[in-house]
């Protein structure tokens, strides 16, 4: 069905091409033109004033004419289908709903929470206006497209017009660049953390672990707030390297199939939490076995498989992770074992998988 389009447009804030590699995918394999846009025109316009990145002023401009010239012709949209990723309740709802009046649109969110009081964006001033405009908007929509079963309930139950139109539909990794070649392990344990460098990671847990486990090796990619802390601890702790930022897939993947575990201790705080992020999903592909705190995004990849002892509770993190990391250090068979299995469960949110899963939701929801 994605062919009678003349193109698709994903419509984000960040955007993070990633969430949508299931979905370019089938645009690919039906010769459709695909693009994506990014609505965060003033926020990017001062992060490139901030930082003097030349580099992304053409894309602001091209997205800043695009958007005006479809708010000012909404008509041009017609024969294109829209997905749109927007943080629940952001006030830029309200062009959005002209923009996209004459066109198709999936609605896709990884966002699990819906009464409007733990949200990423409120709006203090017009909550009860943007609230009743976002009602318009699912109601308006296609369909919705959502990351885990547990969004599906949350948007069904808190937005009744959503329940017969709303389906799950993952993000997805490539097995091109994601997978894992080497069969066993060897001694001492690798452990990884792949993500941005802040306290609500739970960045801190992992240097004290690596403090308190000499024998083992921990290895942090990323950057953030807490880079600075880190090269200060990584001084007295020789088994915990940091290789900052790594733009480039294919050496995340390789550094990804030289480890044994990937860890996410994240901390819950007001208006987050850790929901499906694709570091684990990838790290699993590539042979990982997860250790990871049982926020609601672990939960729906690992809760009900024969790695679900691998979901652990967040104030007790740090023991229990210690724990664990121990014994699959000294259980070689075991952990050959769950790197197998984790490897098999990543093929459930590869590109292929997800793909179908875009394909069924447009051939059953659009007109």
């Amino acid at each position: 069905m994605v062919h009678k389009f003349s193109r698709v447009v994903i419509i984000h804030e960040y955007g993070e091409p990633s969430h949508y590699s299931g979905l370019i995918s089938l645009c690919k394999s039906h010769d459709v033109k695909y693009e994506f846009r990014s609505f965060n025109i003033i926020k990017r316009l001062y992060l490139f004033m901030r930082k003097k990145r030349e580099d992304c002023i053409s894309s602001i401009i091209s997205d800043l004419f695009w958007f005006m010239g479809v708010w000012l012709n909404p008509g041009s949209l017609k024969s294109t289908l829209c997905v749109v990723g927007m943080a629940p309740f952001d006030s830029s709802i309200l062009p959005m709903l002209r923009i996209l009046k004459c066109c198709q649109c999936i609605y896709h969110t990884s966002w699990l929470y819906w009464d409007g009081a733990n949200v990423p964006k409120k709006s203090h001033v017009f909550g009860r206006f943007i609230k009743d405009k976002w009602s318009v908007f699912l109601e308006r929509v296609n369909a919705l497209a959502v990351v885990t079963p547990d969004v599906k309930d949350n948007i069904n139950h808190h937005y009744p017009s959503t329940v017969d139109k709303t389906y799950v539909v993952f993000h997805s990794f490539s097995q091109d660049i994601f997978f894992s070649d080497k069969p066993s392990s060897i001694k001492p344990l690798k452990i990884t953390f792949l993500g941005r460098l802040e306290p609500y990671k739970g960045i801190a847990t992992i240097a004290d672990l690596a403090e308190k486990l000499p024998e083992l090796k921990f290895k942090i990619i990323g950057n953030g707030q807490l880079s600075e802390y880190l090269i200060e601890r990584s001084k007295k702790i020789s088994n915990l390297s940091l290789l900052g930022f790594v733009s480039d897939k294919n050496k995340i993947a390789a550094e990804l199939r030289n480890s044994d575990v990937i860890i996410l201790p994240s901390k819950k705080v007001p208006g987050w939490e850790e929901l499906f992020g694709m570091a684990l999903i990838e790290a699993m592909a590539c042979g990982c076995v997860p250790l990871a705190v049982d926020h609601q995004g672990p939960k729906t990849i690992l809760a009900s498989t024969a790695l679900s002892e691998y979901l652990l509770p967040e104030n007790a993190f740090f023991e229990k992770a210690k724990d664990k990391l121990i014994w699959l250090n000294d259980n070689q068979v075991e952990l050959d074992k769950n790197k197998e299995i984790s490897q098999e469960l990543a093929t459930k949110y590869s590109t292929k998988s997800v793909a179908i899963l875009w394909e069924d939701i447009i051939s059953k929801r659009v007109i």
